[in-house]
């Protein structure tokens, strides 16, 4: 199960025409941060963390139940790292906790289901999503990886961090290209919105 979620959404989305945080599939659409809050929610998170840089939050509107926004004043040359990190002080130091860019596809059920598996062995620490031999998005972890973020002035990126737990870290074979999706540019958002239409298109 997961008790907290993070949705690293800071990301000023310079490439996109805006923040990341805000953008939409159709001009109508919900906010890539609210659908990813709704998507976890629905996973059973407890709470959910959306990070944000000062002053998108009012364009987010009326929030779900369970979600509440952490802002983020970390240099831009720190990344997701720096977003994680303003989250990091508002996690409990134990538990289980779901990591997702926005800027990646919601979580879904299977995908879901599998890594919460993997950590049902106690010796395992974190668990990514691979398909076709790839890793992506979300990432399931238990809480005191995230310690370096507690305790380093310049934290390590999230992959380099998963790294460390070495035979704690579990590769978890989904067959769900979605965990691959980086929409960070026009182009991949209009690529991977066909699977948002057609789930488990794998063409």
């Amino acid at each position: 199960m997961i008790l907290r979620a993070v949705v690293l959404a800071a990301g000023q989305g310079t490439r996109l025409g805006g923040p990341k945080a805000l953008a939409r599939w159709t001009p109508r659409g919900a906010p890539w941060a609210l659908l990813h809050a709704r998507a976890l929610r629905r996973r059973g998170a407890r709470e959910v963390l959306l990070v944000l840089r000062d002053g998108v939050a009012p364009a987010l509107g009326t929030l779900p139940s369970g979600v509440r926004v952490v802002v983020s004043h970390a240099p831009e040359a720190l990344g997701p790292a720096g977003s994680l990190q303003a989250a990091v002080e508002s996690l409990p130091p134990e538990g289980l906790v779901c990591v997702t860019p926005v800027d990646a596809l919601p979580l879904t059920k299977r995908v879901h289901r599998a890594l919460c598996a993997a950590l049902e062995n106690p010796e395992a620490l974190a668990a990514v999503p691979v398909f076709q031999g790839r890793g992506g998005h979300p990432v399931l972890l238990r809480a005191e990886v995230l310690d370096p973020y507690r305790t380093e002035r310049e934290p390590p990126t999230l992959r380099a961090l998963l790294q460390a737990p070495g035979p704690g870290l579990r590769r978890v074979p989904v067959e769900d290209p979605r965990v691959l999706a980086d929409l960070d540019t026009p182009e991949a958002r209009e690529h991977w919105y066909d699977y948002m239409l057609h789930p488990y298109n794998t063409t």
